[in-house]
C-alpha cells in the first residue's frame, strides 16, 4: 500500500474530533497520539482497530447503525480522500449490500496499519509512523 492510503486510513479512522477541529487537515502526528490509548509512545493493531471502530459512531451521521457511501465519503478530506474513499468503503463493506455494519468496521482490513508496521510486530512506533507519511 502507498503512503497516500496510510494518511487517508488514520485520517478517516483514528481521531472523531479533530476533524471537526480542523478543517484544512488532520496531523498525523495527534492522530497516531490519540490511538495510543496506553501512552506507550506506540500504536499497537487493537489500539488501531479500536481507535479507528470508536469512530463509527462519528461517521454514522444519520445514527442508523450502518454507514453508506456517502456518509463514509463525507468524512474523506482533500483529493485523496475523495479518491480512497470509495475503495476503502468497498473493502469495509464485506457482503457487497451498500452498508456498513459495526462489525463489518471493525473487522476490515488493516492496510494502512500494516504498511506502517515496517518490521511486522504489529505495533507501529513513531519512527515507523513519521516514515510511513
Amino acid at each position: 500500500m502507498n503512503k497516500a492510503f496510510f494518511v487517508v486510513t488514520i485520517a478517516l479512522f483514528i481521531a472523531p474530533n479533530v476533524a471537526a477541529a480542523q478543517s484544512t487537515s488532520l496531523d498525523p502526528v495527534e492522530l497516531f497520539e490519540t490511538a495510543d490509548k496506553n501512552g506507550d509512545g506506540a500504536v499497537s493493531r487493537d489500539e488501531f482497530i479500536a481507535a479507528r471502530t470508536a469512530r463509527f459512531d462519528t461517521l454514522d451521521a444519520n445514527h442508523d447503525g450502518t454507514l453508506t457511501n456517502g456518509e463514509f465519503s463525507a468524512a474523506a478530506k482533500g483529493l485523496i480522500g475523495r479518491v480512497m474513499a470509495p475503495l476503502m468503503f468497498a473493502q469495509f463493506d464485506a457482503n457487497s449490500d451498500g452498508h456498513i455494519t459495526r462489525q463489518e468496521f471493525a473487522s476490515a482490513p488493516t492496510p494502512g496499519f500494516d504498511s506502517a508496521d515496517a518490521n511486522r510486530d504489529g505495533v507501529v512506533s513513531q519512527v515507523e509512523m513519521k516514515a510511513a507519511m
